[in-house]
């Protein structure tokens, strides 16, 4: 394994990480821990993904995937919420990785300033490892897959009633759009954020948003009362999941990475089928995963790939879990909001950005 760790930077480049990698001594010190893996450790891969150390690790009793988070994006309790509701999952026969538990019985270990979680490693092959998150997919059988995973993690969902999460960083949700009165939901979000609260910045972009996702959420609050609460993924784009082979008709074959899960008041499962709408279309991230030429110029000539492929995850996910009218309404509604977000966020991208294709 190389010895020089990058991470996906948020222009698509790759660059020194924030956080430290991953060390054996550290491991040594985790496992001890975990007596069922006593012996040798090695290290095979380490993650590109910007927010956490994190790699496949080698143990005597076969691969596990270890994260490690700053307590200060995830601490014990954080981690807790996500490991309950993935358990609930695996009881309900989706296919997510189990997260293995300490001989305590902990699934979220903390040491000094770090918390560290170990998951067993899902059937399937890293097909899009390397992809930055919200790329789309290659391949329109892979979005179509990707549908029917979606449909069957939210049956599994159904029946798990926990409390909202906890506020914390990098936990999407759709608390401010599901609600009947979004100018005033922002107040409410931001007051139990005191950081972001205190950052004018901050409170500008959101007056700013609101303005111009105004007519959108109009069309869109009608539906609300019919659509209910579920917990859900958050973040289920091609790199979170395991796929089959590498070949144009793969299959997905296990959903991972929940760290961004959580439930509103309500349309959390709409809101998971609705993201893919909104992927990322920066020029360089478009080109690593061989969509069409970006001139710089115009968003539509990356985002013209994405339709189909929205169509093909949305037609699979209705074909393997029936939408209600209003649900189906209430998805088509919002991924014109995902749209217009996404233009709206290219036309505040810093110009070095759009114009290097």
């Amino acid at each position: 394994m190389s010895t020089t760790a990058k991470t996906h930077g948020m222009d698509g480049e790759l660059v020194k990480p924030d956080w430290p990698s991953l060390t054996l001594n550290e491991l040594r010190a985790l496992f001890e821990q975990f007596p069922a893996f006593d012996g040798r450790l090695e290290i095979m891969t380490e993650s590109p993904r910007p927010l956490s150390a994190a790699g496949v690790v080698r143990t005597t009793r076969g691969d596990v995937f270890v994260k490690r988070h700053h307590r200060s994006v995830r601490d014990r309790v954080g981690l807790r919420e996500e490991h309950a509701f993935m358990e609930h999952l695996v009881k309900a026969g989706a296919s997510v990785p189990r997260v293995l538990p300490a001989a305590s019985g902990e699934t979220a270990i903390e040491i000094g300033e770090w918390t560290y979680e170990v998951h067993e490693i899902p059937s399937g092959i890293d097909l899009y490892e390397d992809a930055i998150s919200w790329t789309p997919f290659r391949y329109a059988a892979h979005a179509f897959s990707a549908g029917q995973a979606l449909a069957r993690l939210h049956l599994a969902a159904e029946g798990y009633d926990a409390p909202l999460r906890k506020p914390q960083p990098l936990v999407a949700s759709f608390t401010i759009f599901a609600a009947q009165d979004a100018p005033s939901a922002p107040e409410h979000y931001l007051d139990q954020r005191p950081t972001l609260s205190a950052h004018p910045a901050v409170r500008s972009c959101c007056r700013q948003a609101l303005e111009l996702l105004q007519p959108f959420h109009a069309r869109l609050r009608p539906l609300l009362p019919a659509l209910p609460a579920l917990w859900t993924h958050n973040d289920l784009h091609c790199s979170n999941l395991q796929w089959s082979d590498a070949s144009e008709h793969a299959h997905a074959t296990a959903i991972f990475d929940f760290g961004l899960e959580d439930t509103p008041v309500r349309t959390m499962g709409m809101y998971d089928s609705s993201t893919h709408e909104s992927s990322p279309f920066h020029p360089r991230r478009s080109r690593s995963v061989g969509t069409a030429p970006h001139n710089g110029s115009e968003p539509s000539s990356v985002l013209s790939s994405n339709p189909a492929a929205s169509r093909h995850f949305l037609l699979r996910y209705k074909l393997r879990n029936s939408f209600r009218l209003s649900e189906l309404a209430a998805s088509l509604r919002m991924m014109s909001s995902a749209r217009a977000f996404q233009k709206v966020r290219y036309l505040h991208m810093p110009q070095e950005h759009s114009s290097s294709a």
